[in-house]
């Protein structure tokens, strides 16, 4: 779990001084407004705890078996079925947090809103760093690989200038899905295609072309969108969110508060531990192109 469990407040008053006395109630509305905003489990499947500092892992084969399943004769010996060319590989705990101070005059005016706007900075800050993290160890994985799958799209900015009712397989923005499934199931490595990450633009650029009805196109490829703009416009990420990778939490969110004496202030400091492992790289399939003119 990335966070803890939540803090009843027994009826009593909510007031900056008794929320930097008791710094777990930080640390639930942080959960409140991190979690929402979190791509992590579109990405990743999680693996609970880590311990050690450090995720130990083995990256998948360039195919999902060494030889094959056969007939067996009577009385024969039955095949040797060994995942091959396997990599052992270590993915560090990463520590991702930040602080800010509140000072004495705030707290005793109980200036309820300057705590809030700080925390929902703080929030805003972790949320883009673990996503960035998330979609960093992702690309260099996808990057790293010698035969990385990719397919070429027709422009989905181009697409705006055709008609939905007049679009065909070239000018579909979507039809490309089509072409990175087939590339996922011609390899065999059991993944099922379900999370299409793209950049913010891009997605207006779907919403634009199939307004009300994208939902109910994704769906019929089962697909979920994610965006962030981590991802390079114009590019975007086809994969299977069980099979690709795994995050572990070494420590959960944790909030701490410390008098700053010299500076009449409170320090409010939060901060996350863990890890992100790609185990399949193999089964990312990445999109190109879908931003050009043409």
């Amino acid at each position: 779990m990335i966070f803890p469990g939540e803090v009843k407040t027994a009826g009593d008053q909510i007031t900056v001084d008794l929320m930097l006395q008791q710094p777990t109630r930080i640390a639930n509305y942080l959960k409140d407004t991190i979690t929402p905003n979190l791509i992590l489990d579109q990405l990743y499947s999680s693996i609970g705890g880590v311990k050690g500092g450090a995720i130990l892992f083995t990256k998948g084969g360039l195919s999902p078996y060494a030889e094959t399943v056969d007939t067996i004769a009577p009385g024969a010996e039955y095949p040797t079925v060994r995942t091959a060319e396997l990599e052992q590989a270590i993915a560090p705990v990463e520590k991702i947090g930040g602080k800010f101070y509140i000072s004495d005059e705030a707290v005793d005016r109980n200036e309820m809103t300057e705590l809030r706007l700080n925390t929902q900075r703080l929030s805003n800050s972790i949320v883009r760093a673990l996503n960035k993290q998330a979609i960093q160890v992702l690309l260099a994985a996808y990057s790293a690989q010698s035969n990385a799958k990719e397919v070429k799209s027709a422009s989905w900015k181009a697409a705006l200038a055709t008609a939905k009712l007049n679009a065909s397989a070239s000018t579909d923005p979507l039809a490309v899905l089509a072409d990175a499934t087939a590339l996922l199931e011609a390899a065999e490595l059991g993944a099922t295609p379900n999370t299409l990450v793209v950049n913010p633009k891009d997605r207006a650029n779907l919403v634009k072309m199939y307004q009300s009805d994208l939902k109910d196109v994704l769906a019929v490829w089962g697909v979920t969108l994610v965006t962030t703009p981590v991802i390079a416009e114009g590019e975007g990420y086809l994969l299977d969110r069980n099979t690709t990778g795994s995050y572990g939490v070494e420590k959960p969110l944790t909030v701490e508060t410390d008098r700053v004496v010299g500076n009449d202030a409170t320090m409010v400091k939060a901060s996350v531990r863990m890890a992100f492992a790609v185990t399949s790289p193999q089964s990312v399939v990445k999109l190109t192109n879908l931003n050009s003119a043409k």
